[in-house]
C-alpha cells in the first residue's frame, strides 16, 4: 500500500489486535489520554509507530504527557 500520508486509528482502548493492526498497515494511533502510558509510546515507537492523545484542555496534563514522549496532542484549547 502507498503511504501518501499519515494515518490514524482513532481509539479509547489499546490491545494487541489494535497493535497488529497498526503494524500490517503502517497506522499511527491516536487513543484517550486516559490510556497513555510511558510503556505504550515506548512500544509504538519502537515499532515506528507515533503516538497522539485527544482532548487535552489541562496546561498540566498536556506538559505530563509532552515529558512521556507523545508525538501530538488534540485539544479545544486552554
Amino acid at each position: 500500500m502507498l503511504k501518501i500520508c499519515n494515518i490514524q486509528i482513532l481509539t479509547d482502548t489499546f490491545d494487541e489486535d489494535i497493535f497488529n493492526f497498526l503494524i500490517k498497515h503502517r497506522f499511527d494511533l491516536s487513543i484517550h489520554h486516559s490510556q497513555v502510558t510511558k510503556d505504550l509510546i515506548n512500544l509504538l515507537h519502537k515499532n515506528d509507530i507515533k503516538i497522539s492523545t485527544w482532548t487535552v484542555n489541562d496546561k498540566v496534563l498536556m506538559e505530563s504527557l509532552a515529558k512521556l514522549g507523545i508525538d501530538y496532542i488534540t485539544t479545544d484549547g486552554i
